[in-house]
């Protein structure tokens, strides 16, 4: 019983790494977006999503509805030209406010399939309504 808790806690961490932390996940966007000055926005999301990133983030509330989050990283994403991504569990996205063949798939972390969305993924049919929510921001040491 020793030996299995021994390889377990040396070696089997070490496998379950890219599935339990979003490192994967950043290392693709880095293949998809590159070193530039980007913002990600996160949406119902886990904490170390904001403890791994390389990016600046953006979220609006950990604890908020996920479609006040949805709707706040629509306008968020809508309402500016700059570098601004927004990265979400794939079966949150929505048919009617972003377009399928604009996702650009990151990898899988935390039981779901991410997703980045960029400007270019937003429909004008969106029918989710406005929201108020206060945005947050973290940015990473350089």
């Amino acid at each position: 019983m020793f030996s299995l808790w021994l390889l377990y806690s040396s070696w089997g961490y070490i496998l379950l790494d890219d599935v339990k932390t979003p490192k994967r996940i950043f290392a693709n966007i880095y293949k998809k977006i590159g070193q530039q000055e980007a913002t990600i926005a996160l949406v119902n999301f886990s904490e170390q999503f904001i403890l791994f990133s390389p990016y600046r983030i953006v979220h609006f509330g950990y604890h908020s509805q996920a479609d006040k989050q949805l709707s706040a990283a629509y306008m968020w994403l809508q309402n500016s030209s700059e570098a601004r991504y927004v990265l979400i569990n794939k079966k949150d996205t929505r048919a009617e406010c972003f377009k399928e063949e604009a996702l650009i798939p990151v990898g899988y972390a935390h039981r779901a399939q991410w997703v980045l969305l960029s400007r270019d993924a937003l429909t004008d049919k969106c029918s989710l309504p406005k929201t108020s929510i206060s945005a947050f921001k973290y940015e990473p040491p350089k």
